[in-house]
């Protein structure tokens, strides 16, 4: 059976006194001797003001839950299981908020250096699947104003505001920044495979006869060979921040359990 709750029923209990109210928020509803607030259902990351998420059907998931466990609580008591059970959650849960807390606290920088040394001496783990191209391209009409112009600029990688404008909307017929990208969406701009050549400047290539495609492929890659670094960059970030974080967390818990020991907190019965 489902118990709906509109929202002002939490004005029936503005006044009241309870062993676990709070001076800075209302009750909304209560179920025995627990009350449901606001910042129950907000969470810790939203304002008290904000009450989007304050719906009668979070307020009823709540009551029924709470109905729920009355029952079953006053049915079936606690096996030694069951406190086991929620003992190792509480202890997960307040570990992984100290974990949480010093690693905000002690913020761990990777640099750029770290992350070449990290690609120099782990190349074999990175090598290529497929044929990849460092490719810049963007189709315009030929009727551009001043298309030779446009490619002299691009040539020297002057990018204007006009052409960053123009591929907003273009719908992802340009690529302005050189990127490392499969064949697949090489073929995708229009360029026959014939063509795929590296090249220093931009070329022209026809679509038909009013559109053009400008393009240059700085390098390629092949399958087996290793992949560039551009491409794993960020990847490799994670791993060392991972691998930072891992040794933080691990030194601090050295140092609590080095105090522990030498206080004499720990004993081992034979």
């Amino acid at each position: 059976m489902k118990y709906f709750f509109p929202i002002f029923f939490c004005l029936l209990f503005y006044s009241c006194k309870n062993s676990n109210e709070r001076s800075d928020e209302f009750p909304i509803a209560r179920v025995g001797d627990r009350y449901l607030y606001p910042s129950d259902l907000l969470g810790k990351n939203h304002e008290l003001s904000d009450t989007s998420l304050i719906t009668p059907e979070a307020i009823n998931t709540w009551i029924n839950k709470e109905l729920l466990y009355n029952y079953v609580s006053k049915k079936q008591s606690v096996s030694a299981e069951i406190e086991n059970k929620l003992f190792d959650y509480e202890q997960s849960l307040l570990i992984n908020s100290y974990e949480e807390s010093v690693l905000m606290n002690f913020p761990i920088s990777i640099t750029e250096d770290m992350i070449l040394s990290y690609y120099k001496e782990n190349g074999s783990k990175y090598e290529i699947l497929e044929d990849v191209y460092k490719f810049q391209y963007l189709v315009l009409s030929d009727a551009y104003p001043e298309l030779d112009s446009i490619i002299g600029l691009l040539n020297k990688d002057i990018v204007e505001a006009s052409l960053e404008s123009f591929c907003k909307e273009s719908e992802g017929r340009c690529l302005l920044n050189p990127s490392w990208v499969s064949s697949d969406i090489l073929a995708s701009s229009g360029l026959p495979e014939y063509m795929w050549k590296e090249s220093a400047k931009f070329q022209k290539f026809y679509l038909d006869n009013y559109v053009v495609l400008l393009y240059r492929i700085l390098d390629k890659r092949k399958i087996g060979e290793k992949i560039p670094l551009e491409i794993v960059k960020e990847e490799i970030r994670e791993v060392l921040l991972f691998q930072k974080q891992k040794e933080l967390l691990r030194k601090k818990e050295e140092e609590i359990i080095s105090k522990a020991l030498n206080d004499e907190e720990v004993e081992i019965f034979k």
